[in-house]
């Protein structure tokens, strides 16, 4: 059975902080950010690169942490720049890459990506999601899963999704993201 409850506050499922040992070690990312719990705890929190979403932890240490879930049936790459000027080209030149190999696209962008992308005429025909805002992340981590459903409705060969700071509630979402694309992951080059 499953009960829908309606929206969620913060949309990303709760943080999970392995207490036993000594530091803490966050095993799954949510709404309490890795800066709230060090305030909180009063000491350093260790972040594994499973709970960053970059690979899987060796066992199933706590829901989220070892096996992907959550993710849409049609196939998610992920486009991470620290720098958004770069982002912004990575991503056009990501879209063109994908268009050139004759897929159908869709992008879960931001509404200021989707504004600055909007400048490309081969991309502003391509059917977007918005998932938020960059100013507020919060905001995508609320419609984060509704995104990810959502492209499974459009009918299209490849989800392209705009990478955010993992800071912050930005861990949480990156988290997701990263494992919902089976970590598929294109990055810009330093």
């Amino acid at each position: 059975m499953l009960l829908d409850a309606g929206p969620t506050f913060f949309g990303v499922e709760s943080t999970i902080v392995d207490m036993t040992r000594n530091p803490p070690v966050l095993l799954r990312p949510g709404p309490f950010t890795v800066e709230e719990l060090r305030s909180l705890f009063n000491t350093d929190v260790v972040i594994p690169e499973f709970a960053r979403g970059l690979g899987e932890a060796d066992a199933a240490l706590a829901p989220g942490t070892k096996y992907r879930h959550y993710a849409p049936h049609t196939r998610l790459i992920v486009v991470e720049c620290e720098d958004y000027g770069s982002l912004i080209m990575l991503l056009r030149d990501t879209i063109i890459d994908y268009l050139n190999k004759k897929l159908k696209i869709a992008l879960l962008i931001t509404k200021e990506t989707a504004n600055e992308l909007m400048k490309y005429s081969e991309i502003n025909e391509l059917p977007i999601i918005i998932i938020g805002y960059r100013e507020n992340p919060y905001t995508i981590a609320s419609s984060l899963f509704d995104s990810l459903r959502s492209l499974d409705k459009l009918n299209v060969d490849l989800g392209i999704a705009e990478g955010i700071e993992d800071r912050g509630i930005g861990l949480a979402v990156m988290n997701r993201l990263r494992k919902a694309s089976g970590f598929s992951i294109v990055k810009c080059k330093m």
